[in-house]
């Protein structure tokens, strides 16, 4: 009787071990398929884990149908089946050998697990810090190729700073010279102003231009008005030049602007601002000619009847004549005018030639 009390303890603790034994095989299967259905999309270490763990299950599997078989031996089989309290208590030692082993191979599988996640997690953050890597590299390379296109340009503002001082003296060069050009003349016109009124002093008497007759009158209006014609060609001619330095003014002002950052610009920003006071000046003179030739034209307007107007008109002839002087004086003023148109077209060459570059 105590035989088979003995043998029903120890059937029933067997049936425990089978049962945690089962939950233990139905976890370990559901994390078999689970590994198997993430098996395509593990690296070569990771799917090393999953042989080791097929292995592992298997020699589980074979383990359990070992303990199956022993259980069936404990199993009543009838009268005849008596086993007796050696092979019970042997039997129970090698379930309690097995269970161990069990735990020990189930501690390893979760341990290989944590492990492989791990490395999941070390593998991830090594691709995010690669990824960042790349991306301050892309960053380096573009802020180099940025640094190196500055440099470029660097030198070649340099080169071009050269460059534009080289052209700018010579185009300082000549507006000196045009600038004396138009002091002579100006000196001229000043010279032309004084002349006309130590003359008013001494005009001629009203006999001399009486016994002027109408022919020589006339001849000498027309030559009057041929010169203001001549007058009001060259105003024109010298408007004409004073709209290109107008030009030329706005040209060297965007100039001084986009050269402004740069501190070796600061004489030829001294020197844009004397240019612009020289050419205030020949403006000036400019209007003293233009108001020289409106009041000759006026006394030219007067009616021709009058005696009166006969006599100022040719005492403004014969100031005039006397003014102009001979021809030689007249050719060298034309070959001054020459002299300022050559220069104001090689500014204008030089100003065109600063455009396109």
């Amino acid at each position: 009787m105590g035989c088979s009390y003995g043998k029903a303890s120890a059937i029933q603790e067997l049936n425990q071990i089978i049962k945690q034994i089962s939950l233990e095989n139905i976890q370990l299967e559901k994390e078999r398929d689970k590994l198997k259905s993430q098996h395509d999309d593990r690296p070569e270490e990771e799917k090393d884990s999953l042989q080791d763990l097929r292995i592992m299950h298997s020699d589980l599997e074979k383990e359990i149908k070992e303990l199956k078989d022993i259980m069936n031996d404990f199993v009543p089989q009838g009268e005849a089946a008596d086993p007796t309290n050696m092979t019970v208590k042997a039997g129970i030692e090698k379930i309690t050998e097995i269970q161990r082993e069990l735990e020990e191979k189930s501690q390893k599988i979760r341990d290989m697990i944590t492990k492989r996640e791990e490395i999941k997690k070390e593998h991830e953050s090594l691709e995010s810090l690669i990824n960042e890597t790349e991306k301050q590299i892309a960053d380096l390379e573009g802020a180099i190729e940025s640094q190196e296109e500055t440099l470029k340009d660097q030198e070649n503002i340099e080169e071009k700073l050269q460059m534009f001082e080289k052209e700018k003296s010579v185009l300082i060069d000549e507006l000196r010279e045009a600038e004396n050009i138009y002091k002579d003349l100006s000196e001229e016109v000043k010279h032309w102003e004084g002349d006309e009124n130590s003359n008013t002093a001494e005009k001629h008497s009203y006999e001399a231009l009486l016994s002027l007759s109408e022919s020589d009158v006339n001849r000498e209006l027309k030559i009057v008005e041929k010169e203001l014609e001549d007058l009001s060609s060259q105003i024109k001619d010298l408007e004409l030049k004073e709209a290109e330095l107008q030009q030329m003014d706005n040209y060297i002002a965007s100039l001084q602007s986009k050269l402004s950052s740069n501190s070796k610009n600061a004489n030829i920003k001294q020197q844009i601002l004397e240019s612009q006071e020289r050419i205030e000046n020949l403006k000036h003179e400019k209007k003293k000619v233009k108001e020289e030739v409106t009041k000759l034209r006026r006394f030219t307007s007067i009616t021709q009847d009058g005696t009166n107007g006969k006599i100022q008109a040719l005492n403004e002839i014969l100031e005039r004549r006397k003014i102009a002087g001979d021809s030689s004086d007249r050719s060298e003023k034309e070959s001054i005018v020459s002299d300022v148109e050559e220069t104001l077209k090689r500014a204008k060459e030089f100003s065109q030639n600063m455009r396109d570059r």
